[in-house]
């Protein structure tokens, strides 16, 4: 087999391991930080992604013989489907919080008036103002917020 059709064969598995978490190429993509077209390059067997991307897969339950070779189940875990189905929903939780943040503001790019930036580069720009957020603490905090909210009415200037 050559190694195009491999990757052909792995994208597939990608968009098989999406289409069960009944997720779109934008939220997918959105769980690393990706842009959609990133993802969907990866589905196209165009590209490879990193290996945190294939560790996460993993945690989430996916097994990676499967998701690498295309032998044996998608799910890691042959117990009790519902305890995969489980275990996958409380490794979501960080990533999901990370598209919950780019969905509202994705809607609130699309809604404001004051907002001039494309409103999947508002999103995803919110959301790295969301991750950088999540790693500070008091004072900082705040002060990251308050850059936050400046920088994204100025429409994205990275100037200050």
């Amino acid at each position: 087999m050559s190694e195009d059709s491999d990757l052909l064969e792995f994208g597939v598995r990608l968009r098989e391991v999406r289409n069960s978490m009944n997720l779109s190429a934008s939220k997918m993509a959105a769980f690393w930080g990706l842009e959609r077209k990133t993802w969907e390059r990866y589905e196209l067997g165009a590209g490879m992604p990193k290996a945190n991307v294939l560790i996460d897969l993993a945690r989430l339950g996916i097994n990676e013989v499967w998701l690498l070779t295309g032998k044996g189940d998608m799910d890691a875990v042959d117990v009790d489907r519902a305890d995969t189905i489980n275990a996958r929903a409380a490794a979501v939780k960080p990533a999901a919080a990370r598209v919950a943040v780019f969905n509202v503001a994705y809607l609130l790019a699309q809604e404001s008036p004051y907002i001039n930036l494309d409103p999947d580069d508002f999103a995803l720009t919110f959301q790295d103002l969301f991750d950088q957020l999540l790693e500070q603490e008091g004072e900082q905090a705040e002060r990251v917020v308050s850059f936050a909210v400046r920088r994204l009415l100025r429409g994205g200037d990275r100037s200050s």
